[in-house]
């Protein structure tokens, strides 16, 4: 019995040792060198999110969303076209939702006195991006079931709700939005966009 526990005692050691030589081993190895011009591996942050996990900003959302909106109108109509109408759709829907996440803009809300208007003009911003949105999954839904009469009806319906959201923002309806907007869209592009082809 006594020889059964000093041997236990001695395994007992032993693995406590090499643990502990392991462990250090383990400690004392270089990192492994990542390739150049290769992002690191390891987990990122949730889809859509800008540098250091942020929300990117309202503006570049809302650039973003412009750009896949355009390039999804003169295509919609093209069956086989699908996955990169898809793509295009995700990318707008990524934008809204990151729109979403910001504070208005526009001079309505800039120019909003109270707290209470602010308050009220965010409620509106955010109504308005959630009507958006369910828009952008009916869209979405056409194009996977091959309705692309459908969905160049749903894109005009988009396009309207665009209209309507600066609009209720005052967006691009002074010469300042417009110079902030130059060379993103001007006036006669911005209505070719909303009429699907």
């Amino acid at each position: 019995m006594l020889r059964q526990m000093s041997l236990s005692r001695a395994l007992m050691v032993s693995v406590v040792g090499l643990t502990m030589v392991a462990g250090t081993a383990a400690q004392a190895q270089p990192a492994a060198k990542q390739p150049e011009g290769e992002r690191p591996a390891g987990p990122r942050g949730p889809a859509g999110e800008g540098r250091e996990g942020r929300t990117p900003s309202l503006g570049s959302s809302m650039k973003a969303m412009y750009r896949a909106f355009t390039a999804l109108s003169a295509q919609v109509g093209d069956a086989s076209k699908k996955e990169e109408n898809l793509a295009l759709v995700g990318e707008i829907q990524r934008a809204c939702i990151n729109a979403k996440a910001n504070k208005p803009g526009g001079k309505v809300y800039k120019n909003a006195k109270t707290d209470a208007e602010k308050a009220t003009l965010t409620v509106q911003f955010r109504t308005h991006l959630i009507t958006l949105a369910h828009a952008l999954l009916e869209l979405e839904t056409q194009i996977l079931e091959g309705k692309t009469d459908d969905a160049k009806a749903t894109l005009g319906k988009i396009g309207k709700l665009q209209e309507e959201g600066h609009k209720l923002l005052g967006v691009g309806d002074d010469e300042d939005d417009k110079k902030s907007d130059k060379g993103e869209h001007d006036k006669g592009e911005k209505d070719k966009a909303h009429a699907p082809k």
